[in-house]
């Protein structure tokens, strides 16, 4: 059964969680293949070694055609541009359904189509227009993008729910406006499908989707991210410390993600939770990811240790921290506190989206009302303070082995191919009989 998935880039959480996936089948036996963007390149250090993982080739079309959808895209693009308001370094992208024509070969087609982060990959009309309503599809979404009218997450706003418009983001909001418009084209290009299978990492997702009128008929399953048991595995605290020439008689907590200025991922409510710490726990932090933290003014001492390009970096640096904050406002299944547990890190974090779906009390860390920084500043003091620390320790990695092994994920998603395969042999044999009779 050959699998291919499509993700548009080669970073970021959708893309490291869609080749997780991806490499774990392949150690189940599946014949799977990971398409991305061109126009994007390869820079991550993982998937550049991989020979499975290639740039997405479109059917191309006659000369007039490329020329009508070029122009068609320009105009979409800058009618898309004026349309939105400004947007400040922090705010969340916002994406249109429509694209360049990608359109695909029914000839080269895989057994199963597998969909992940598709935002400025496809376009809508024409790549859904190229299948057949039969083909199997998986969906695995990984923000909210494929039930909204272009936002990713969107911030409290819930005008998804009716079909968008009078969308906040926009410059001159109505009822008809882009976000509707948006919305009717990517519901209209999914709803003749009757072989769409949409998985959702974490159960707040899912129960998104499921609500939406954009998958209606469609089933929904849960199957959350799986972690590679051996990349992520707890590393002694003292031999991780040294390694990052850290005092190992200090206390710390550890914050990461791919862009630290993102408002989504929490890192003002961080820095006002460090600020309410005492000064006399010898509490220190440990800071990943690009960007500035924009912490300035703290009694707590940062240790920025940039952007980490492998698992092992990675592994260590969750290892030599006593507790991993996740500060997010609005998120799906972070992969960040997923690695931190596997490593043995329990977690403080705002019980928000998929995000309670493993912070468990007293199991793998403790949760507390989003935004309350002071009471995160109260919990990071008692999780530092703790003195059964290290049953929390094991009881945060056993989770991990039970529940979310990349193994365990791998063969979940084999279910439900073989359930889609099945549902289009059948409707291929019933359609056999029909003309025969």
């Amino acid at each position: 059964m050959r699998v291919e998935h499509f993700n548009r880039m080669t970073h970021g959480g959708a893309a490291i969680a869609a080749w997780r996936l991806h490499r774990a089948l392949i150690e189940e036996g599946v014949d799977s293949w990971m398409l991305y963007d061109r126009r994007v390149g390869i820079d991550n250090q993982d998937l550049a070694g991989d020979d499975r993982v290639l740039p997405a080739s479109w059917k191309e079309a006659p000369p007039l055609t490329r020329l009508l959808d070029y122009l068609r895209y320009r105009i979409d693009r800058t009618r898309f541009r004026f349309s939105m308001k400004s947007r400040h370094p922090g705010a969340e992208i916002y994406t249109s359904p429509r694209d360049r024509r990608s359109r695909r070969d029914s000839g080269s087609l895989p057994e199963i189509v597998h969909l992940h982060w598709i935002s400025r990959l496809i376009d809508y009309p024409t790549f859904f227009g190229s299948l057949e309503s039969n083909h199997p599809i998986v969906w695995t979404l990984h923000d909210m993008n494929a039930i909204t009218g272009g936002c990713h997450f969107s911030d409290g706003c819930r005008r998804h729910e009716a079909g968008c418009g009078h969308c906040p983001v926009l410059h001159h909001p109505t009822e008809h406006d882009l976000s509707q418009r948006n919305y009717e084209i990517k519901r209209a290009s999914i709803q003749r499908f009757n072989n769409l299978h949409v998985v959702a990492p974490s159960l707040w997702l899912a129960k998104l989707a499921r609500s939406s009128m954009i998958f209606d008929s469609k089933t929904v399953h849960h199957i959350p991210y799986g972690v590679n048991l051996d990349d992520f595995r707890p590393l002694d605290l003292l031999k991780a410390r040294r390694r990052l020439n850290l005092d190992p008689t200090k206390r710390y907590v550890c914050f990461g993600a791919a862009d630290m200025r993102s408002r989504r991922k929490g890192g003002a409510f961080l820095s006002a939770s460090l600020k309410r710490l005492p000064g006399d726990l010898g509490i220190e932090a440990i800071v990943f990811g690009s960007g500035d933290l924009g912490i300035s003014d703290s009694h707590i001492p940062i240790h920025n240790v940039g952007q980490l390009s492998t698992s092992d970096q990675k592994r260590t640096v969750y290892s030599a921290a006593d507790l991993f904050i996740l500060p997010s406002l609005e998120d799906n299944l972070p992969l960040t506190g997923l690695e931190s547990l596997a490593c043995g890190t329990p977690i403080v974090a705002f019980g928000v989206g998929g995000i309670p779906d493993y912070v468990r009390p007293e199991v793998s860390g403790w949760t507390v009302p989003v935004t309350d920084s002071s009471l995160m500043a109260a919990k990071i003091v008692e999780g530092i303070q703790s003195t059964n620390r290290q049953m929390l320790r094991d009881s945060a990695r056993n989770l991990i082995v039970r529940e979310y092994s990349s193994q365990r994920e791998a063969v979940a998603y084999q279910s439900i191919y073989q359930q889609a395969a099945e549902t289009r042999l059948g409707s291929v044999t019933n359609s056999f009989h029909r003309r025969a009779a």
